[in-house]
């Protein structure tokens, strides 16, 4: 990139300032320099977890408590896509709490993030599409069977 070209700041950064700015005005908050939690992260984290957990949670009872047996492989499908939803959670929340000014901070939350994201979170909702493919499959075979339209 030539050196006279200049990429303007983002729109939130006070161009007399260093970034990020101590006052953010978007937010309407104060950043103190190598600070890598802003004021309602840990609040924001918390309801996010609550609700995942209680979304699992959930969906695992509803699943174990209903004969699962029954359904074959399809009943794998609602707790790995949760388990899924949980993995992804976690490596939203391990970026979003860095900060601007602490690169350190931003890399290791980056490496976080990819683990949750990538590592287990894609693994495991792949594995939850492909079961219920074959559960979706066996469930059709079995309800046709008994079918006399079907033609078999």
């Amino acid at each position: 990139m030539p050196s006279d070209i200049q990429v303007p700041p983002p729109l939130h950064q006070d161009r007399e300032m260093d970034y990020p700015s101590e006052l953010d005005p978007l937010l309407a908050i104060g950043l103190k320099r190598g600070k890598t939690h802003r004021p309602g992260d840990l609040i924001g984290a918390v309801i996010a977890l609550i609700s995942v957990v209680a979304l699992a949670v959930f969906t695992w009872t509803l699943t174990i408590t209903n004969n699962p047996k029954s359904l074959s492989y399809f009943a794998y499908h609602p707790p790995l896509q949760t388990l899924a939803i949980v993995f992804f959670t976690a490596g939203i929340l391990a970026l979003q709490a860095t900060s601007f000014d602490n690169q350190e901070g931003r890399r290791k939350g980056l490496v976080q993030h990819q683990i949750w994201q990538a590592h287990l979170g894609f693994p495991v909702i792949a594995l939850g599409g492909i079961v219920m493919q074959v559960g979706f499959s066996n469930i059709q075979k079995w309800l046709t069977a008994d079918d006399p339209s079907s033609g078999e």
